[in-house]
């Protein structure tokens, strides 16, 4: 049970990274978008 419960904390913490580095990645597009623009 313990080491289920380990797992699912990190795949929390998986998810939570990924989610973060999309956000990163989205923003860094939108930024080269708006450098283009001018």
């Amino acid at each position: 049970m313990r080491q289920d419960s380990k797992l699912i904390g990190v795949a929390n913490v998986g998810e939570d990274l990924s989610k973060k580095v999309k956000e990163v990645i989205v923003i860094e597009k939108i930024k080269t978008k708006v450098l283009k623009l001018f």
